[in-house]
């Protein structure tokens, strides 16, 4: 199956065929079509066309439905697969039917109890943060004449940098600052130590983020 060519279709508004369309949601039960689908959608994004018609996001839409509907009964937090639906549903877009407010594709998944899961937000910091290590470790990153006070200095940064950047992808599904805030604090308590003068700008953060309102309303009339 020819995943870039159904994603062009899709994001082109040019219909798909039920049988395609019946292929499509029998192969995303694998991982490896899930990943080459998110991948092939994810390389047309670097191109910088995020607007698209109505009828593209809400085709996309469902299709990421099920995607994240079938990770939450198999209870699988691959951070490959969610790394991209979170990159894809923050960028991907379509004009309301104001002509001005910009509809995410986050609206079809924000309410998912997938992405509601505490589980699923500790298992995939723990898995970026880990990649990071091993990436720069790869990179040979580390140098071995700096004292254990700069390499932990180093490690706080990346700790840091990531936990923050995290912490904003987790409040763009509208979860509860409480909630946001015991996650990340249970992975600073338990495992990425940092001091208080980074902890910090981590809880001013998620205290001044200002959630609006959600109406709930079929997509028909949002679009």
């Amino acid at each position: 199956m020819d995943v870039k060519l159904i994603c062009e279709k899709i994001l082109e508004e040019n219909s798909i065929d039920k049988n395609l369309e019946r292929q499509l949601y029998k192969y995303l039960e694998e991982r490896k079509y899930r990943l080459a689908f998110l991948a092939a959608l994810n390389k047309i994004r670097t191109l910088g066309k995020f607007q698209i018609s109505k009828k593209s996001l809400i085709t996309l839409g469902n299709i990421i439905k099920i995607i994240v509907d079938k990770l939450y009964k198999e209870k699988n937090y691959d951070y490959e697969i969610i790394s991209y639906l979170i990159i894809m549903c923050q960028t991907y877009f379509s004009l309301g039917i104001d002509g001005k407010e910009k509809v995410y594709l986050i609206r079809f998944i924000e309410d998912s109890k997938y992405f509601r899961s505490e589980t699923l937000w500790n298992c995939y910091i723990n898995q970026i943060i880990d990649k990071e290590l091993e990436t720069l470790e790869t990179k040979n990153m580390w140098n071995l004449e700096k004292s254990q006070e700069d390499e932990n200095n180093k490690l706080s940064k990346i700790y840091f940098g990531k936990l923050f950047s995290l912490t904003q992808n987790i409040m763009e599904f509208k979860i509860d600052k409480k909630i946001v805030h015991r996650i990340i604090h249970n992975l600073i308590d338990t495992k990425y130590n940092l001091p208080d003068d980074l902890i910090s700008p981590i809880d001013q953060f998620i205290e001044n983020t200002i959630y609006i309102e959600k109406v709930f309303v079929p997509e028909k009339d949002i679009l």
